[in-house]
């Protein structure tokens, strides 16, 4: 959410006797800081106006602001207030909804996909169903804050939940907890999951969609989901943005008690976003 009102017309005093840019650095980082600025900056030439400077100065500012992580530029739209990372408590498998709640931001969703197919030889033995069964493939982008963090997608197997596809196509699936819905109609209750993450570049498509540029740093990561009776039920793939996500896992040494609780390194899960 951008702003309302001009920057530094609050009274603020910050950066006096200092160089034109430099005020312009001291009093954004200021209303960050203060949580009085969130979201995206007024356009330069706004900027350019309220502190009364050149594109140059203005822009020289605007780095110098970037470089310390504070704002960052997004292709094609303009600035905005850089978001602290998100991360989950160690160990907890999360559904998105969930983590939102627990930050108290706002989410939503875009649903790229929602198409059903036979499951391949690979798939059949993961989900441990028949060769050919129905599969239900979600892809989602999901936002926290208007921010778009992940792009998800999920292949669930259609066998174990009689009516989801129907369910899912007569609901509103922009702001719904697919790990609740599964544990509401169909009594599957997401207990654990393996879960795997990597870096990698973003490849054009999940850079147009995240909102970033191409080749930036992204955490792939994939995972399969079992329920409280040990049987696996979902295969899912996430593609994080490397500066709005942080993989936290909370590690044992082997023969060791666990600093956490009777968790072991198999068990070492970084929540799943639903």
């Amino acid at each position: 959410m951008a702003v309302s009102g001009a920057i530094g017309a609050r009274g603020n005093d910050f950066g006096v006797g200092l160089p034109k840019f430099a005020q312009i650095v001291a009093t954004i980082a200021s209303e960050i800081h203060r949580g009085q600025l969130s979201g995206q900056l007024p356009t330069e030439r706004e900027l350019c106006k309220q502190f009364s400077v050149s594109r140059a100065t203005l822009r020289r500012a605007l780095s110098a602001l970037a470089e310390t992580g504070q704002i960052q530029p997004s292709w094609g739209r303009g600035w905005f207030v850089v978001h602290e990372a998100v991360s989950e408590p160690p160990n907890a498998l999360l559904s998105f909804s969930e983590l939102a709640e627990g930050r108290r931001l706002p989410p939503s969703t875009k649903i790229i996909d929602l198409s059903t197919r036979p499951a391949d030889l690979d798939e059949a033995d993961l989900l441990r169903v028949a060769p050919g069964s129905r599969l239900l493939l979600l892809e989602r982008l999901r936002f926290l804050d208007n921010v778009p963090i992940v792009l998800q997608r999920s292949l669930l197997a259609l066998a174990r939940m009689e009516g989801l596809a129907e369910a899912l196509d007569s609901v509103d699936l922009t702001h719904l907890s697919l790990y609740r819905l599964l544990q509401e109609r169909w009594g599957i209750v997401a207990a654990r999951a393996d879960y795997v993450v990597q870096a990698r570049a973003a490849s054009d498509r999940e850079a147009e969609l995240l909102d970033v540029a191409p080749g930036s740093p992204m955490l792939h990561a994939t995972q399969l989901t079992f329920d409280q009776e040990g049987n696996p039920f979902e295969r899912h793939w996430s593609c994080y943005r490397g500066d709005r996500y942080r993989f936290e896992a909370s590690l044992s040494r082997p023969g060791r008690p666990s600093i956490v609780g009777s968790s072991t390194l198999r068990d070492v899960t970084v929540p799943h976003k639903y």
